[in-house]
């Protein structure tokens, strides 16, 4: 999970300004939005992208500046399209520049800008990178990350804090669990880790503030199915058919190629109890 996301942002506006404020503030009417999102030509869609970070800028607090939010949503865009030589010809000097700062000054200027963008291209070589570089992709992802919520602070209620304290913490879960072969993925270490970081608590949070995201429950869904824990699996399908309505009404129909082995238990429990039409 990157820095906020269009829908975030958007939400976040929708919950804390009023519709004739976003109106004045973002320009066109949120039909109009709806539109330039969806809209084929990447200037529009830029110079809307570029419009709604400006604004969550000045509504919220952020670690870092509008240009370190504009680059971390570039790093996920190409990272999404797996793109990964582009991602290292743009960010791989820079985010050595990081860490070398990093190193050298651990209290330097704008650390927790430094340390998301470092986590963030790790996470890119970990998720896309060669695969004799993935290992360390994760081993790094994982502690910067893991600094980034350390520095950020655990007491902070600005929303954009909170947001990015679970999003970093979803992704050393992530990292975790993908250097995890699938028959260890019940291990003592990733139930010790989801435990300490209070991750299931915060997700259950985000998933309040953004139940259109289906990134957070399919990942919850997969935790549970691999430990077995039945009690929470009608709850996180409720969620799903929330955030993806024709996709997980019917789930044992459901052919995304990461809905794998790990959901198992989870299908055994749709064909038993009969809650869902596996049909």
């Amino acid at each position: 999970m990157p820095g906020l996301t269009p829908h975030e942002m958007q939400t976040l506006l929708d919950r804390h300004l009023s519709r004739e404020e976003i109106r004045d503030r973002n320009g066109p009417c949120p039909r109009t939005q709806r539109e330039l999102a969806r809209d084929p030509t990447a200037r529009l869609k830029s110079i809307y992208l570029h419009r709604l970070i400006e604004i969550t800028h000045e509504k919220f607090e952020f670690p870092w500046s509008f240009d370190w939010s504009v680059r971390l949503h570039n790093l996920h865009q190409l990272r999404e399209e797996k793109r990964f030589t582009e991602i290292k010809n743009q960010f791989g000097t820079e985010v050595e520049l990081c860490e070398e700062a990093l190193e050298a000054w651990p209290e330097c200027p704008r650390r927790e800008a430094k340390l998301f963008l470092a986590a963030n291209y790790y996470l890119a070589v970990a998720l896309c990178g060669p695969s004799n570089e993935r290992a360390r992709g994760r081993e790094k992802g994982i502690r910067y990350f893991s600094e980034f919520v350390e520095s950020l602070g655990q007491c902070s209620t600005e929303p954009v804090a909170r947001i990015l304290r679970f999003k970093a913490t979803h992704n050393i879960i992530t990292l975790i669990w993908g250097g995890l072969p699938a028959n260890k993925r019940n291990s003592i270490e990733i139930s010790t880790t989801i435990k300490e970081t209070g991750y299931f608590e915060r997700a259950k949070e985000y998933m309040n503030i953004f139940p259109l995201v289906e990134e957070v429950p399919f990942s919850m869904l997969c935790h549970a199915s691999v430990n077995r824990n039945r009690s929470q699996y009608h709850v996180l399908l409720v969620k799903l058919t929330i955030a993806a309505p024709k996709k997980w009404e019917r789930p044992l129909q459901v052919t995304d190629v990461e809905f794998d082995s790990d959901f198992d238990d989870f299908r055994l429990w749709c064909k038993e109890t009969m809650q869902c039409d596996g049909s």
